[in-house]
């Protein structure tokens, strides 16, 4: 029996709480990450390419396209 079934079926609570320690602490040292999905973003950087402005974000173009409304080749 695994422990999730053993701490449904344990009727004292203490007993029941070191069940549980117990596999929060299994997770935490043995389970994975989740990452739900990653953002499709587009950035590059090239001479040629101008009319860039300033932006805080991470990347040049990751105001979903807006951005191209500046841009250009030279």
């Amino acid at each position: 029996m695994n422990l999730y079934h053993k701490a449904l079926a344990e009727v004292d609570p203490t007993k029941r709480a070191d069940i549980i320690h117990t596999m929060q602490s299994e997770e935490y040292n043995y389970g994975g990450y989740i990452i739900p999905f990653f953002n499709n973003l587009v950035d590059a950087y090239s001479t040629k390419v101008q009319g860039f402005e300033p932006n805080r974000g991470t990347l040049n173009l990751d105001s979903f396209g807006h951005g191209y409304r500046t841009i250009y080749f030279t």
